[in-house]
Formats: C-alpha cells, sequence, structure tokens
C-alpha cells in the first residue's frame, strides 16, 4: 500500500482539466492506497475552491498545522501565545491586511489564543521578503514563509510543516517511509519532497526542483507510476535469464545460487515488478534464522535486486524497496549484501567484517581435501554448535560451494577433526570449524603457497574472539547490511547471549530510539528487555545501529560494558 502526499494549489489543481484528470486517476488509485493532499491553505479556502470534489483519506491544511480525518481535526500544531504577543508587537495588525486560522475556522481575530496560521500582506514584495527574513532570524519557535503573491507571508509554529504532519500520519498507520510518495511546487514542500519519495511539477521552484526524484507534468502521471503491478513469483526461467541479464552474468546465478534458482525452488520467493506482463525489476526474499544457542531471531535475507536498465533512474529501485520493507515487518530483521550508499536510505546499516593475518607455518600432520558426501553429517553438528542459521544435510554441501568458495574437508594425523571455506574472490577463509584452528591455519597458507592467510571472524563468536585477539588485523570493509525491526527483541536476544560470555556491568537505562522508548536492565541473574515512558538518552537509527553493529559508546561505562552486540551471520548463508 502506498501513500501519496500532494500539494494543492499549482500542483494537484493547476488548471481545469488538470485537475479533473487528477480527480479521476484517484478512483481505481485509492481501492488499494491512501491518498492525502497537503495544502498551506485554510479550511474554509480550500473547500471554497474544491468543493469536496477531491477524496482523500487525510487533509493537511496551514502548512502542516493542522490534520483532519472525516472532516475533523486529529492533530492542531499551535502558535504559541507568547509568541503571538510579541507579533502583536512587531506589526500593527489593526493598519495591515491579515487573517488568521484556528482548527477548521478560517477567518478569526488575532487576538485568539491557539492560532494554527497567520496571514500578512504587507504593501510589496521587498516588505514582505524582509520581514520574513527577520522573522525567521529572531524566532526560534515559529517560521515564515512567503507566498507566490509574494507581498504575501505566512506564519505558523516551527513544529508544523508538511513533512511532520506526514509523519504522524504514517507513522499512525504504520506506513514504512519508503511507501509514502510526495509532490509539490513550492518551498513549504522541500522538507517532505526531500525526505520522502518526492517528485515536483514543471514549474516547481528550483529549490524544490534540485531535491526531487523527478519532474512531472501531473500528479495524474505518479498515480500511473504507482500503480505498477508487483507480486510475489516463483522461480522461472524467465526471471533467471532476466537477473542474469541485469547482472550481466552468464548463467551466474543457477551455478552460484542453485538451491534457490535451480529447478527444483517452487517457493514464491521473490517480488517482481511487471509492465504489460514484462519482468522490469525483481527482489529474492527468502527467510531464515539466527540461533544464539537455544534463541534465535526471525531474519528476511534479500539478494538479486535488480532493475531493467532502461527502467533505472526512475523510481523502480524504491517501489521495490518500498514492497522489501513491507515484508520486513514480518521478521525481526532482515540483511542483504550491498552498497551502503544505496541501501542506507532505506534503513540498512553496514557490519564492519574484520580479517586477520596469521602468518604461514608448515605442519605435516594437517592435510585438506575437497568437501564430498563422506563427513557431512559431521560437519553440520559443527556448524549447529553455537551462531548458526537454518542449514540442512539436503542444502548444506550446495551451501559451502556457494560464491565463488572451496571448501575442504581438515585431516589431522589422517583423522578428520573438520572443515573450511576459503573465499577465492575475496581471499580469506570465511568460515572454519575444527581443533588447533591457529595450526590448521598456518598449514593452510602452505597448502595454498602464501606467506600468510586471512581469516574472517563474527564479531559475536567469542570463542574464536578469544584466538585472534593478538593476531594483526589486515584488513576491514563492510560487507553485509542490516536492518532492525523488532529493536526490543533484537537487543534481548542478542544481549542474552552476550551476558552467557562476558562479565556486564549491572544497571538499567532507558533509550529513545526514534519514536520508540525501551528499558534496558541488567542484574546478576538476567537481562530484562521492556518498553517505558521516560528515557535517559535518545539515538536516532543510525547511532543506534552503530552501536548494535560495530561501535562502542566510550563515554558511558555501562552502555560501553553492553554493546556492540553484533548481530552476524555467515555469508555462505545469504542469498
Amino acid at each position: 500500500m502506498f501513500l501519496l502526499a500532494s500539494d494543492f494549489d499549482r500542483t494537484f489543481y493547476i488548471n481545469n482539466y488538470d485537475f479533473k484528470k487528477n480527480v479521476d486517476a484517484l478512483g481505481g488509485f485509492m481501492k488499494d492506497n491512501l491518498f492525502v493532499i497537503v495544502t498551506g491553505r485554510s479550511y474554509q479556502d480550500y473547500m471554497n475552491i474544491t468543493k469536496n470534489y477531491v477524496p482523500v483519506n487525510y487533509l493537511v491544511l496551514n502548512h502542516g498545522a493542522t490534520v483532519l480525518k472525516d472532516d475533523k481535526v486529529i492533530r492542531s500544531v499551535c502558535i504559541d501565545n507568547k509568541v503571538k504577543d510579541e507579533l502583536k508587537k512587531l506589526f500593527d495588525f489593526d493598519n495591515i491586511e491579515y487573517f488568521a486560522t484556528k482548527d477548521k475556522l478560517s477567518r478569526v481575530s488575532i487576538d485568539e489564543n491557539d492560532l494554527s496560521k497567520i496571514n500578512i500582506s504587507m504593501k510589496d514584495n521587498l516588505v514582505a521578503k524582509k520581514a520574513v527574513e527577520y522573522i525567521n532570524s529572531h524566532f526560534k519557535d515559529i517560521k515564515a514563509y512567503v507566498l507566490f503573491h509574494k507581498n504575501q507571508f505566512e506564519i505558523v509554529s516551527s513544529k508544523a510543516n508538511k513533512c511532520y504532519a506526514l509523519e504522524y500520519i504514517g507513522s499512525t498507520l504504520g506506513i514504512d517511509r519508503n511507501n509514502i510518495y510526495t509532490v509539490g511546487d513550492g518551498y513549504t514542500d522541500i522538507e517532505m519532497v526531500k525526505y520522502y519519495n518526492g517528485y515536483c511539477v514543471n514549474d516547481a521552484v528550483d529549490d524544490l526542483k534540485k531535491v526531487a526524484v523527478s519532474t512531472v507534468s501531473s500528479v495524474s502521471e505518479i498515480i500511473e507510476f504507482l500503480n505498477i503491478d508487483i507480486k510475489k513469483e516463483k522461480v522461472t526461467d524467465e526471471l533467471v535469464s532476466f537477473i542474469n541479464e541485469c547482472y550481466q552474468h552468464n548463467h551466474y546465478f543457477e551455478k552460484y545460487m542453485s538451491k534457490i534458482y535451480g529447478k527444483s525452488s517452487n517457493d514464491k520467493n521473490h517480488l517482481v515488478i511487471r509492465n504489460n506482463d514484462e519482468i522490469i525489476g525483481c527482489a529474492l526474499i527468502v527467510p531464515n534464522k539466527i540461533y544464539f544457542d537455544n534463541d534465535y531471531l526471525d531474519i528476511l535475507t534479500v539478494g538479486s535486486i535488480c532493475v531493467k536498465e532502461e527502467y533505472r533512474h526512475k523510481g523502480y529501485l524504491k517501489i521495490l524497496m518500498g514492497a522489501i520493507k513491507d515484508e520486513e515487518k514480518k521478521y525481526d530483521l532482515s540483511v542483504l549484501s550491498g552498497d551502503k550508499s544505496r541501501y542506507s536510505k532505506y534503513g540498512y546499516y553496514p557490519n564492519i567484517l574484520s580479517l586477520y593475518k596469521i602468518n604461514s607455518k608448515r605442519h605435516d600432520n594437517i592435510i585438506f581435501k575437497e568437501i564430498n558426501d563422506d563427513y557431512i553429517d559431521e560437519c553440520l553438528n559443527m556448524y549447529n554448535n553455537g551462531i548458526h542459521s537454518i542449514r540442512t544435510k539436503d542444502n548444506f554441501k550446495d551451501i559451502l560451494k556457494q560464491w565463488k568458495c572451496e571448501s575442504y574437508y581438515i585431516y589431522q594425523d589422517n583423522s578428520f577433526i573438520g572443515y573450511l571455506i576459503y573465499n577465492t574472490k575475496q581471499d580469506y577463509i570465511s568460515e572454519i570449524k575444527c581443533n588447533n584452528i591457529k595450526e590448521v591455519i598456518e598449514n593452510f597458507g602452505i597448502f595454498k603457497g602464501r606467506d600468510y592467510i586471512s581469516l574472517s571472524v563474527l564479531n559475536n563468536d567469542y570463542s574464536m574472539n578469544n584466538i585472534v585477539s593478538n593476531l594483526e588485523l589486515s584488513k576491514m570493509y563492510s560487507k553485509k547490511l542490516y536492518s532492525i525491526n523488532n529493536i526490543e527483541k533484537v537487543i534481548k536476544v542478542c544481549l542474552d547471549y552476550k551476558f552467557k560470555y562476558s562479565e556486564l556491568v549491572n544497571g538499567s537505562i532507558s533509550i529513545k530510539i526514534n519514536e520508540k522508548i525501551i528499558r534496558i536492565t541488567v542484574d546478576s541473574n538476567n537481562v530484562v528487555v521492556d518498553s517505558d515512558t521516560k528515557y535517559d538518552i535518545e539515538l536516532d537509527c543510525e547511532q543506534f545501529m552503530n552501536i548494535i553493529l560495530n561501535k562502542k559508546l566510550t563515554r558511558n561505562n555501562l552502555l560501553s560494558s553492553w554493546f556492540y552486540l553484533d548481530i552476524d551471520m555467515y555469508n555462505n548463508d545469504l542469498v
């Protein structure tokens, strides 16, 4: 489901023909989606021109100060009465043309309390511009906007803007930011167009054009775009061919992801965008779990995200990511491999992969042989001892051989002792399960003819961290991106696991993360994570993900003891 929010004047209504075209387009769109008008107009001014011809789910008035649903005010952000009194000293309201609004009342006295907006007309453009500059530089609790009439400007609370109003509606309905689209033409539209999937009309101001995804001639053009068909589909030859073409690989996905793209796949595990039956974009979504001893997190692994070349840079990736974010709501977190700069805007943040250098040294009693079917059960038991995802005997060997990896059984004194996976593309050991790990890796360097070999370690694998604590760090890079949906469960499960293997400082603290407040309590017996109404520290989403994934808080002994709680999994378990 999408939410489309449009400014009214010079956007939804440009002329009578365009107005009717936009209204007609809403008929089909609003069967499955939501539509919101966001305007600077007051209630009566808006109703006088539209005469209720425009169907809306919500109506946002007065530059975001007033929100209505079913013709009832559900949110009102007012100009502080003390600030209004200061404005009365600044402007001679008895001798200038003005009007003030309050909720649905469009013309009230300046002496009324809790005003939504004040509109002021000056004698010329220059005076109006200077008044706006003065207000915006001397008042922190209000904001003034120059109107297209040039000699008019309007004043609202600094907490009242279109973007905040949409954020309120989106959070009320549980609509992800990536599924909210906006369109406007003027300065008051800049924030909402920049923050959401924003467009502008042809005659928009230049500052708005700079932040918009693209320019459209009509709101109906966006509606037509959002009516695109997107469904879950099974793997077919057509789909595999499309993905190979997008990534410019020949049979790459059948070969290296055979359990997903082979002939035996029957799951509807792809989100597919079609235009007149032609595939123009898709994404792979596969449920998985990360086990932490006896507890686990439900995760969604995401991959094969692609859009056909001629449809790129037109917004289809945003639609695809919006559908993925909708799917993620069923899971505690999701993970993908990709570029941070591309996916951070969708709430994905990188985990830093650390590679450690182990110098090569010959151990004649240790040898390596390519994996076959002989010890699959033993390998699977080793893998399941500790942090792991879902691997079955049927797909275990296939998983280990994916992503251009070499897989080896390890023998010591001619006895099987474990296995390792070597990433040939990035040149490091990506997974190893055995005893005598250091000696095995030293001899693997000799086996590969290298002076040293690099080893990657899951940052939440505390037993392995003890082995590499004194080793030289050879490289660090971000490989996996994570997005957290169920904050309380992720913290509880990961902190419980750390509690078993590390000494944590006892204490309690409440953290506000965006609009959610959680309290974490650690004592000598257990870890408790629950909701709270007050908070001790506030973090935005990026700050929170940083301390969860790869950064310690050095200024707070309590939090530095608990974080980071790195959420990590082997690369071979990613799709």
